[in-house]
């Protein structure tokens, strides 16, 4: 059921990105899949936000992802999503599952490891901590540590032949992220 004080904010600026933003994820939340996928685009064509945009851009192609039989679409999403904010993460990791889910090793170690470059573009900087918090997705899509990037790696790595660099990050997870290493698999796998 959608909330009606969403709806009603909606209806009462239509043109706000934000009111389109989260009708999308209202109708995200109950499966009607092609309704957010509009509202997604919407809010992606009205807001000055790149990082909203970026958001919405995932968020299609996740709708897109659900609705089957709609690879390209999919992909074409993650690709835009890219194209607007090519420093970020996430769009990076869910490439790479999407790769690995089909079997395109090469592709999905070649993602796992540009997201990593960007994540070690982000860590290098001082206030890393500001950055990341002012960067934070408004709703959760998956993604939470560059641990996940290091484990698509290793698992692309180790699917295309790379089998001594996937069992050195494999073994660095386990020894110095023990902790988080565990809740990357068990997300990886859910």
């Amino acid at each position: 059921m959608i909330d009606l004080n969403i709806l009603n904010t909606f209806v009462n600026e239509p043109y706000n990105d934000m009111n389109n933003f989260n009708l999308g994820y209202e109708y995200e939340l109950i499966g009607q899949t092609a309704i957010a996928l509009s509202y997604y685009l919407r809010c992606a064509e009205y807001t000055n936000n790149d990082n909203l945009s970026y958001e919405c851009l995932i968020r299609m192609s996740k709708c897109i992802s659900k609705q089957g039989n709609r690879d390209v679409n999919e992909l074409t999403c993650l690709e835009h999503a890219i194209s607007i904010k090519p420093e970020r993460p996430e769009a990076y990791y869910i490439m790479s599952l999407y790769h690995s889910y089909r079997g395109n090793w090469l592709k999905s170690y070649m993602y796992a490891c540009i997201g990593l470059e960007s994540t070690d573009l982000q860590s290098t900087d001082l206030q890393r901590i500001d950055l990341q918090n002012s960067n934070k997705l408004i709703k959760d899509i998956g993604y939470y540590s560059h641990n996940q990037l290091l484990f698509q790696k290793a698992y692309s790595g180790y699917n295309k032949g790379k089998i001594n660099e996937s069992k050195q990050i494999y073994y660095d997870l386990l020894n110095n992220h023990p902790d988080k290493a565990v809740g990357v698999v068990l997300q990886w796998k859910s």
